[in-house]
């Protein structure tokens, strides 16, 4: 049997919630400080445009924890603003909420609340790490200009970073670098997009991934092409012309030579912002007949360097030397050099400038060739000789220098004739070759020394008539006056017998 009213156990009761409830109204001791382990952007698949943001901490000592505060500082109000709220039984949280300029980290801190709504103190902030990449420009050579800001929050400190580059799906460390380091330069060569991001370590071994930003660099727009599209030689010069980009950015071009074949060149024209298609230079410095000439037209950029050269180019040389004995003439030349030009057929071209440019040979891979004069006709020949190479390059027409050699003069007289015989020796005149036409003089005198027939057509001879009348048979006397294609004078006297 209790020793207890029922009314005393009410009471009892009553008096136990007062207590109870008095002892909740005096609890106003905050709970611990949380401490956060790292915050950390995560840029696969994100919310956030700008990549979400992990943010772990370990649990509070404290049993009493209800929630957790997650607060960001907002940057032009300077105080923290509340993002959101967790279960205490949640040590992480991922930011998929704050869009801020993905060039600006952003900083946090973790609030405990216990179940009487008291507040522990904010733990320390952490910021992430946020890469900022910049073009430059030094020494014409451009540049990313990357930055970063250090990680705030870890008390043992920041022992390094890596820094890496990901470009056409391929992701690269550009290098290892200490806590105190917050910047480096990285070249550009192509206008695809980098996508740069680091990570962070602490001296304990914890670590934070930094935004991964995309950055397309603006590079000047330089010549898509550069390519030679003629060469030729034009009497005593050398003319080209090289086909050039005019919507480039860059427009520095400068013309070299060589001498040797490739050993070494010289600057022959540099022109600055060339705007015109077309790249047209005469060299007149030049032996055509004696020197091969190597050509290449150079791109340069605002601090003279080059930035791409063409292929090369070159002249024709040809060169030719006379053989009197064996009456012929050796003709040789050197390859035209352009290597963007395939196989290319070389012609000969013999022209003694009385009859019309004859080609005599062709070849692709030959560079020589005896034109033998013996199986030739001999009417229009003067005795100088003249060849030149002609070279077929797409649209245009390539010559070579022109070399001239000279026969020596063949003379052979008839000793007799006959104006009224068959198809032979009707006319009396020299049969000569190789002799120049001009200063050409030839004459027919009777027994009596009369002058009674003379020319200055080495083609005309004398037919024997005087007017209609026929000379009667008998010997008569000539003289012959003739030059050589090279000017050097002869005299031929003698006599000849007249048939009828």
């Amino acid at each position: 049997m209790s020793i207890f009213t029922r009314n005393q156990y009410i009471l009892f009761i009553a008096i136990g919630l007062l207590s109870i409830q008095k002892g909740r109204a005096q609890d106003l001791t905050p709970p611990d400080t949380p401490v956060i382990d790292s915050v950390t952007v995560l840029w696969e698949n994100p919310v956030n445009p700008n990549g979400d943001v992990l943010i772990t901490w370990q649990a509070c000592d404290s049993t009493d924890v209800r929630m957790y505060y997650i607060k960001y500082l907002n940057e032009v109000l300077g105080t923290y603003k509340l993002l959101d709220s967790v279960d205490a039984s949640v040590t992480s949280y991922l930011d998929t909420k704050i869009v801020t300029d993905p060039h600006y980290p952003q900083t946090y801190v973790i609030q405990a609340i216990d179940f009487n709504d008291n507040a522990s103190y904010h733990s320390e902030q952490h910021k992430t790490v946020r890469v900022f990449p910049w073009q430059e420009e030094v020494n014409c050579k451009v540049q990313v200009d990357l930055k970063w800001n250090n990680y705030e929050g870890w008390s043992e400190g920041i022992d390094h970073y890596k820094l890496y580059v990901e470009q056409n799906g391929q992701t690269e460390l550009i290098g290892q670098y200490d806590g105190t380091t917050n910047n480096i330069t990285y070249p550009i060569s192509s206008e695809t997009t980098y996508y740069f991001f680091a990570r962070v370590y602490s001296h304990n071994g914890r670590s934070s991934t930094s935004n991964k930003i995309p950055f397309t660099p603006v590079l000047p727009n330089v010549p898509q092409y550069i390519y030679p599209i003629y060469i030729s030689v034009e009497g005593e010069q050398i003319h080209m012309q090289f086909e050039v980009d005019p919507t480039a950015d860059i427009k520095n071009y400068r013309l070299i030579r060589s001498e040797n074949m490739g050993e070494s060149f010289q600057v022959l024209s540099q022109i600055n912002q060339f705007n015109a298609a077309i790249f047209d230079y005469t060299d007149a410095q030049v032996d055509v007949n004696q020197t091969q000439y190597l050509y290449q037209l150079q791109l340069l950029d605002n601090c003279e360097q080059v930035i791409d050269t063409s292929v090369r180019i070159s002249n024709i040389l040809l060169k030719a030397e006379a053989n009197t004995v064996q009456v012929s003439n050796q003709i040789w030349w050197s390859e035209y050099i352009n290597d963007e030009f395939g196989i290319k057929e070389y012609n000969l071209i013999r022209n003694n400038y009385i009859s019309l440019p004859l080609t005599i040979y062709s070849s692709e891979n030959v560079f020589v060739y005896t034109d033998n004069l013996l199986n030739q006709s001999y009417e229009d020949f003067i005795g100088n000789f003249c060849y030149h190479i002609e070279v077929a390059d797409g649209l245009y027409v390539l010559h070579s220098n022109e070399v001239c050699v000279s026969q020596a003069p063949h003379l052979m007289m008839p000793t007799a004739f006959s104006p009224k015989g068959g198809m032979q020796n009707r006319i009396f005149k020299p049969k000569m070759v190789f002799i120049s036409p001009e200063h050409y003089y030839f004459s027919v005198y009777d027994r009596w020394g009369e002058k009674i027939f003379e020319t200055t057509d080495y083609k005309k001879g004398w037919d024997g008539y005087s007017g209609s009348n026929l000379y009667p048979t008998g010997y008569y006397m000539y003289y012959l006056e003739y030059y050589s294609a090279t000017g050097e004078k002869f005299v031929d006297t003698g006599s000849f017998y007249l048939m009828n």
